[in-house]
Parts: structure tokens; C-alpha cells; sequence
């Protein structure tokens, strides 16, 4: 498999289903890849496991990412998956996610280089033709430096390339990517390295290439716009205007989405920082430029950035005014995350240690409840405003609910 050069869509779970892959494909995205896919519920043959783990031809080059602990599960799982003929199959070595590294899987396993060796080994055995690709985080703290033996490993175990995200286990998705430490992983390599982290622009995809000497580059929440664009930046009507103009003159029908145009409210980003944060340069859209370009064309503005910002300032205020839940057993790791992670406003960065909720929608307890209710009210907040702002209230009878199957049954239909 060629990856010289290519962008790839990291595997990322919630995040990386059919829909938004396709959007990444269609926006330059050379390879593309699955959510992340238990290997012990392919061996159960769970029905919403295989259909989160289908590829389509209009994705295509396209992978599958398993992830597990046991070899001959994991060997199984590829076996079986073999059969959705996926263009490789990634074996995830990098999860931070308690209960995944809990488990001995995810980034578990980089402190098990001999486990970690023996699933490549058995996933490449079982996939026969298909390339296994392994990515891993740079360590963990018990192994800080392990994927320097990983990658020696992974490549005597048979696989074709490896992806290095440049973070450890504990630094989840705070602090900076080391492109350091991925540099000397591909000294070490010598098989194809797909360098990861914080690539979100031209300048940072070009400064992986230089300081790393990867192969390729696997973008994951770079494709995810933040709060940090800066002071001065537009959204012009004209683009919007001329898209849809050709889009009309070639007669296809289809909706214009306008990404990262969050408007990033300065009144949410004082009270985060009032509490201790350091959200610097938090810059969004004008209101007043994205109600306007709503009238040329766009169909749909992503805001999500205001919802994370509305989300982690609320529950910064539920620990300062019940101190009482910053040792909860359930919520009490978020509180510390908040505390260590002070730049950072995105949920994600916060929510590990609920994430069988946020996954599978079910409360334990009633401590739980009280984060949920933090993520509500932020959401209701946030678009309410926007809602009024926009001019689009009364409007939510015309909101037409439709499952994933009916939206891939539509795109089928118009020959997407």
C-alpha cells in the first residue's frame, strides 16, 4: 500500500462515521478510516458493530481500526472483517480512554510490548493480503519512550506502516504534539511512519513533514475547527455566492455547509478564565458576517466550539459552587482534568472518565446527571442565542429527523 505523501483521516470514535468521512474525502482526504471497532463484538456478530465497521466504494481507499487485548481475538475479529475487503486494517494501540486502557487495550498495550507484538503478528496472519497498520500514542508514563521499541516490533511483526500520534497516554489530548519525539520514531522505524497531532492548518501539516520526516499524515481533530482562529478572520459571501451559482449551472442539487464558524462568545471565554482558565486568543465569526452569509447559499453553520465553550464553563462553575463532587468517584477525575488542563475547552479533553455515558446515553448515578446537566444547558444556551439571533424561531416543525440508514439510502439515491 502507497501512503508516500497521502492524507489520512484518523480513526476517531463519535466522530468518524460514513457521513463525515465522506465529507472528508470529498474536502482532500486521501484514505479514510473507520471508528474505532471492538473485536469482541465482531466475534459476537453484533449487527450495529458491522455497520459501523462498512465501507462504501465513494469512500474508498478506506480501513477498519480494530482494537482488543487478546491475540487470537483480535486475529478473529480480522479474519471476519477481512470480508468487508477494507483497503487495510489499523490495530489501535494508542486509545487513551480509561476504560479502554483499563481493559489492557488502546495505549494499554504500550506497556506490553510482547502482547503488542503477538496481536500484529496474528492480525497480519489472519488479514492474508490486506496491509495491518498499527498507531500508538508516543508512550504512556510507565513507558514515556515506547513506541521507539513498538515501531521496531510492529515491523518485525509484518505490518506495513505505523501512525505515531505525538502525545502520551496521560496527555490525552492536552499540551502540544511532540514532533521530536515522532522524529525519532521514524529514525528508528524503518517502515512507513504517518505522523499525528495537531495538524489544523497548511502551515502545521508542512511543519510535520519537516520536522519528523514522516511518510504521510493521519488528521484527526484538526479537522475539527476550535476557538482560536484569530482576531481578524472573515467568512466571505462571495465564495458562497459563486459555489452555489456553479453548483446551479452544473445542476446539482446540494446543500452548502460552512465548517469552524463558530462564534466563540467573549462573555463565556472571561468566565472560563475567571476561574482559573487560559483560553488565549479566542477569536470566532462575527454574528453579524454569518447571519449574513446564511442569506447567499449556506445551508448549515457548524458552532460547535460555542457549545464546548458553554459546556466547560459550566462545569468549571458545578465544582467551584460544590466543592463537594471534586472527590466524587464518578465525576471527581473530571474536576482534576479541568485543573490540569487549563488552555483547553473542548469537553473531549474532560469527558474520559464518563464515557460509557456520553457513548451509550446510559446515568449511573446522580452525579453523572449533574455533568449531563451541565452539557444540556450549554447546548440551550448556545443555540437559543444563535436561534434568536438567526431570526429562525418557529421554525422547528420543519426540522425533518431521519436515521443514518436514511441518510445513506438518500445519498445512495443521488448516486453519492
Amino acid at each position: 500500500m502507497d501512503i508516500k505523501g497521502k492524507i489520512f483521516l484518523a480513526p476517531m470514535a463519535g466522530v468518524a462515521d460514513y457521513p463525515f468521512r465522506l465529507l472528508c474525502k470529498e474536502a482532500g482526504a486521501d484514505i479514510v478510516c473507520s471508528e474505532m471497532i471492538s473485536a469482541k463484538a465482531v466475534l459476537y456478530g453484533d449487527e450495529k458493530t458491522f455497520k459501523l465497521a462498512a465501507l462504501r466504494d465513494s469512500e474508498r481507499p478506506a480501513g477498519i481500526q480494530l482494537f482488543g487485548s487478546d491475540p487470537a481475538v483480535m486475529a478473529e475479529a480480522a479474519r471476519r472483517i477481512s470480508s468487508l475487503r477494507p483497503d487495510y486494517i489499523d490495530i489501535n494501540m494508542g486509545c487513551p480512554v480509561r476504560k479502554v486502557f483499563s481493559n489492557g487495550e488502546g495505549s494499554a498495550l504500550l506497556n506490553d510490548p510482547e502482547k503488542a507484538a503477538a496481536i500484529t503478528e496474528a492480525v497480519v496472519k489472519a488479514a492474508g493480503d490486506i496491509p495491518v497498520s498499527v498507531k500508538m500514542r508516543l508512550g504512556t508514563e510507565k513507558e514515556p519512550t515506547a513506541a521507539l521499541r513498538l515501531a521496531g516490533l510492529a515491523r518485525e511483526s509484518g505490518a506495513s506502516f505505523i501512525t505515531v500520534h505525538g502525545r502520551t497516554r496521560e496527555q490525552m489530548y492536552s499540551g502540544r504534539a511532540d514532533l521530536d519525539a515522532i522524529a525519532r520514531v521514524v529514525s528508528e522505524a524503518r517502515i512507513p511512519v504517518v505522523g499525528n497531532g495537531d495538524i489544523t492548518d497548511p502551515e502545521s501539516a508542512a511543519l510535520m513533514y519537516k520536522k519528523t520526516g514522516c511518510d504521510a499524515l493521519a488528521i484527526s481533530y484538526g479537522t475539527c475547527h476550535g476557538a482560536n482562529k484569530g482576531r481578524d478572520t472573515k467568512i466571505r459571501r462571495e465564495i458562497a455566492i459563486a459555489i452555489k451559482e456553479a453548483m446551479r449551472h452544473e445542476q446539482i442539487d446540494g446543500f452548502l455547509v460552512s465548517h469552524g464558524s463558530s462564534t466563540v462568545p467573549q462573555y463565556i471565554v472571561r468566565e472560563i478564565n475567571a476561574m482559573g482558565g487560559k483560553i488565549e486568543n479566542a477569536h470566532g465569526i462575527p454574528i453579524e458576517q454569518l447571519v449574513d452569509v446564511s442569506h447567499c447559499g449556506i445551508s448549515k453553520i457548524n458552532v460547535d466550539t460555542d457549545i464546548r465553550l458553554a459546556v466547560t464553563r459550566n462545569m468549571k462553575e458545578l465544582f467551584r459552587d460544590n466543592p463537594s463532587l471534586r472527590e466524587s468517584s464518578s465525576i471527581g477525575e473530571i474536576y482534576r482534568l479541568l485543573e490540569t488542563n487549563l488552555p483547553a475547552f473542548d469537553p473531549r479533553v474532560f469527558f474520559p472518565p464518563i464515557m460509557d455515558t456520553i457513548t451509550s446515553g446510559i446515568i449511573p448515578d446522580a452525579d453523572v446527571a449533574k455533568i449531563i446537566d451541565c452539557v444540556e444547558r450549554g447546548v440551550k444556551e448556545v443555540i437559543g442565542t444563535l436561534i434568536v439571533q438567526f431570526g429562525s424561531y418557529g421554525k422547528a416543525p420543519e426540522v425533518e429527523r431521519i436515521s443514518l440508514e436514511q441518510m445513506a439510502a438518500r445519498y445512495q439515491q443521488k448516486g453519492i
